[in-house]
């Protein structure tokens, strides 16, 4: 969930004293024994390790704590089963973004059976036809609309429906 912003500070930092120390080993392959770029590439090396040490001791600050915030996820509003007409009772939506979630199954007789969907707003005018399906099958309807209160019509016939609301919450 979470991420300790100031543990990954210090993880980067341990990593750039590694990449320093294999650094000083290429140079003291490349270069035989040159004590004075020996002497000042571990000097580097202890001003960096020294650094490190005082970020680690120091105080955590709340920008240390901070915790990466998760994104929304789809959260059920309202769910359906049935067949046949149905009108369903006002829902609202909290957010911008919504959708439909649908499922036909049971034919009584194969691609017999007919699917929709109507979507109305908070004063019943129809906004949208969410689904128009002949058969059994499955799909979302994805709304973009303001957050408000919303209802849905669902009309079949020869065949089974399930439907789900949901908003990213």
């Amino acid at each position: 969930m979470g991420q300790d912003k100031g543990g990954k500070y210090y993880r980067e930092k341990i990593k750039n004293m590694w990449v320093m120390a294999a650094i000083l080993f290429l140079l003291i392959g490349c270069f035989g024994k040159d004590e004075r770029a020996i002497a000042r590439l571990e000097k580097q090396i202890a001003k960096k390790e020294a650094k490190i040490k005082v970020l680690k001791e120091r105080p955590k600050t709340a920008e240390d704590t901070q915790t990466v915030k998760t994104p929304p996820e789809w959260t059920v509003i309202k769910e359906w089963r049935g067949e046949g007409i149905k009108s369903t009772e006002t829902f609202t939506t909290s957010t911008r973004e919504w959708r439909i979630r649908w499922r036909t199954y049971d034919e009584v007789v194969k691609d017999g059976g007919v699917f929709k969907i109507y979507i109305y707003n908070a004063q019943h005018e129809v906004i949208k036809l969410g689904a128009n399906k002949y058969g059994i099958g499955e799909d979302t309807f994805y709304m973009s609309a303001e957050p408000g209160r919303y209802s849905l019509e669902f009309n079949s016939k020869n065949i089974k429906w399930e439907v789900t609301v949901e908003e990213k919450r």
